[in-house]
């Protein structure tokens, strides 16, 4: 167990007397060892936690940020659907034909 939160979770600090087979253990004078390792532990865990939650908080606004430019985006969609839908084919036609007419004009 080489992390401080592998040591905590894992049982590594115990009830258990001290020995090679069993570092962790606090019985046995293995307090005076292990408590100070185990509170420090404690410590670098809890640093790690309080690193994460700023993270997910510096985050937060950008995520709302986001979330505005995703439902702008959806109405400037519905918008465009909504006048594509209104374009009558032949009004398109018809200026496509008066397109065409002037084109020639302007290549004369």
């Amino acid at each position: 167990m080489s992390t401080p939160l592998e040591r905590l979770a894992g049982g590594y600090y115990n009830s258990g007397l001290i020995s090679p087979a069993n570092p962790g253990g606090l019985a046995g004078n293995g307090h005076v060892t292990n408590f100070p390792a185990a509170l420090d532990d404690v410590g670098a865990v809890a640093a790690g936690i309080a690193g994460a939650v700023n993270l997910v908080l510096s985050v937060e606004p950008n995520a709302q940020a986001a979330r505005d430019a995703r439902d702008a985006a959806i109405a400037a969609a519905g918008e465009a659907a909504g006048f594509a839908a209104s374009i009558d084919p032949a009004r398109l036609d018809h200026l496509d034909h008066q397109f065409d007419f002037l084109f020639c004009l302007a290549q004369s």
